[in-house]
């Protein structure tokens, strides 16, 4: 595993970025000239973002020249990378592919049909994409191709981690003979129905507060307390918990039930068969988990209302196990499964970038 931290810093200790800096503004400047902008929303939208995010896009460039020399100066065959095609990640590819260096991605979260980081199938031309893409199980292959833009010769099913052992220290959360909730909360791009969301389960959890109890886990993202505390304010309701020190693996088995929108925990929680309600407001149901059975919709605050007035609700496991057998290969033997691809396809030795698996 190598920083790529580190290789940018010795890539501007050397100097040559200056020059790089002006390569990159005459680019600038030209594009600048040559742009046409239609008499549409998008076409401004995206204009106008280009321009807002100028500095993002010149790390980006100075990145990818820093990733370029990188590979040029060494003898690197391929390299595996994580959430492969984020803007930070993606000029990895770049630079790897412009030196003759194989690229592999390894699925990092829930992928659906929305999903903005994969979905490619009605581009005019896409970006450049892995040599190969690990991913969870046959069902994500098959979504990639017949959506995503990808090609079989670009996929394999490798399985996902899932840990061996449940033997950890106790949270130091309430023990008490309460329903005990947890809400896997993340960032969303519809600012709106996040508040939404998050005001109606502290609106359902107070109007049930003699009956259980909320732990909210925020995605390592968000890491001020401010929209938690001001969603409490309107609803005025402070009796609940936020946990960022706990380990996800804890947070799922102290919990009786788990509150999520389309957060990649909802699948690391699914092999605890316990109940989860999901919040579908817009009825898109992104990860198949209502339809297959894992999941409990919840369309509106009566809703989980209702739902965190029962009792536990219970669990067809056979359901469970059949969702866990579609969705994602299990095993002790992921990473060995995935070198042993590689090394199938060329006789070399990897290099892992930034896997967190």
């Amino acid at each position: 595993m190598f920083c790529t931290d580190s290789i940018f810093a010795r890539y501007l200790l050397n100097f040559t970025f200056i020059k790089d800096i002006r390569k990159f503004n005459r680019a600038i400047k030209n594009l600048k000239l040559n742009t046409r902008i239609t008499n549409s929303n998008s076409s401004e939208a995206i204009h106008s973002y280009f321009w807002q995010d100028k500095l993002f896009f010149f790390l980006c460039f100075l990145r990818y020249q820093s990733l370029n020399k990188f590979f040029s100066e060494t003898h690197f065959k391929g390299i595996l990378i994580s959430d492969e095609n984020s803007p930070q990640q993606k000029v990895f590819q770049y630079a790897a592919r412009k030196n003759g260096v194989k690229t592999f991605g390894f699925q990092h979260g829930n992928i659906h049909n929305l999903h903005p980081s994969y979905m490619y199938g009605m581009y005019k031309s896409k970006p450049l994409l892995p040599d190969i893409t690990f991913v969870w199980g046959t069902y994500f292959t098959d979504l990639l191709i017949q959506e995503g833009g990808y090609k079989h010769y670009q996929l394999r099913a490798s399985g996902r981690v899932v840990p061996t052992t449940r033997i950890i220290e106790p949270l130091k959360l309430p023990h008490t003979s309460k329903r005990k909730i947890l809400y896997a909360s993340q960032p969303q791009r519809d600012q709106e129905l996040r508040t939404i969301l998050m005001q109606d389960i502290l609106r359902s959890v107070k109007q049930n507060e003699e009956l259980c109890e909320l732990v909210i886990r925020p995605h390592p993202r968000e890491t001020d307390d401010a929209f938690f505390r001001t969603a409490a304010d309107n609803v005025g309701f402070h009796n609940f918990t936020i946990d960022r020190s706990g380990k996800l693996h804890q947070h799922l088995e102290w919990c009786d039930a788990l509150v999520v929108a389309f957060s990649t925990v909802g699948t690391e929680f699914i092999q605890y068969y316990k109940p989860m309600y999901v919040l579908d407001y817009l009825h898109q149901d992104l990860i198949n988990w209502i339809e297959e059975g894992v999941g409990i919709r919840i369309g509106k605050q009566e809703d989980l209302t209702k739902e965190l007035s029962k009792s536990n609700p219970k669990i067809n496991y056979k359901v469970y196990q059949n969702f866990i057998r579609k969705y994602y290969i299990t095993g002790n033997h992921v990473l060995e499964n995935i070198q042993r691809s590689i090394e199938e396809k060329e006789d070399f030795q990897i290099k892992v970038a930034d896997l967190r698996a």
